[in-house]
């Protein structure tokens, strides 16, 4: 099977981290990255080692994506961008809203190493209707130009939720380009939603068209994590 699951290790300390991966055992195999926040901002290089080395089990396989979502003047998405890089992250994202100029310099920001830049197109918290409120178009408009941006651009992928990747996934420029998408917002029959609106299970984001799903707090916040990524893992093997 291949690895198509990214962990959000979200609101968490880096030893809680650490005790999550190792109640997940060899459920780990089936994670293609580990996605930081608040603990890349309070660790950075040492958050990302640690997760990577720690004793037992073998997670080194695992990419680290920084999801801090930059939105900034290009100089200071250019920057940023080179210290999470430097730090060791293998993934960042950025708001594609921010601009063209700030893409590319988020791109251009370390030539020494691998790695890919993701644009954020419409957050899975914000509803259809806060969308045509605040934007004045429908959601899978706003996608459509933001991937049609990033595919400008030159990005590596997008995130997106499940009910733009069917449309995403199917334009000619971005599989071209061999781009790949990123879906949050996904939860198993029955989850709790939490802030998410535009929701959908992991199976069918995949069938949607996504190449990777987000997962987090339905595994994080469960009392039993590994039962919880057992059934996201069950859910999608054969998709």
């Amino acid at each position: 099977m291949e690895r198509k699951i990214i962990l959000a290790l979200n609101d968490l300390e880096i030893a809680q981290a650490i005790d999550l991966l190792r109640t997940l055992k060899e459920l780990i195999v089936f994670l293609y990255a580990f996605k930081l926040q608040d603990l890349f901002l309070k660790g950075g290089r040492n958050a990302i080692n640690r997760i990577r080395q720690f004793d037992g089990i073998n997670s080194s396989h695992m990419l680290a994506m920084v999801d801090l979502k930059f939105y900034d003047i290009p100089r200071a998405v250019f920057s940023m961008t080179k210290a999470a890089v430097d730090e060791g992250a293998d993934i960042v994202t950025v708001h594609i809203e921010g601009s063209m100029a700030m893409m590319k310099m988020a791109l251009a920001a370390n030539s020494k190493v691998q790695y890919q830049v993701w644009g954020v197109t419409s957050l899975t918290s914000i509803s259809e209707e806060e969308n045509l409120r605040n934007a004045g178009r429908s959601t899978q408009q706003l996608v459509s130009e933001r991937v049609e941006q990033a595919e400008e651009a030159g990005l590596h992928g997008v995130v997106c939720s499940s009910l733009e990747a069917a449309f995403v996934s199917s334009r000619p420029k971005f599989k071209a380009r061999g781009m790949v998408i990123a879906t949050p917002g996904v939860r198993s029959e029955g989850a709790n939603r939490h802030d998410q609106q535009r929701v959908d299970t992991p199976a069918n984001a995949l069938r949607q068209g996504a190449h990777y799903v987000i997962v987090g707090r339905e595994v994080t916040e469960s009392r039993s994590p590994y039962e919880a990524l057992k059934r996201i893992v069950e859910d999608i093997r054969n998709v």
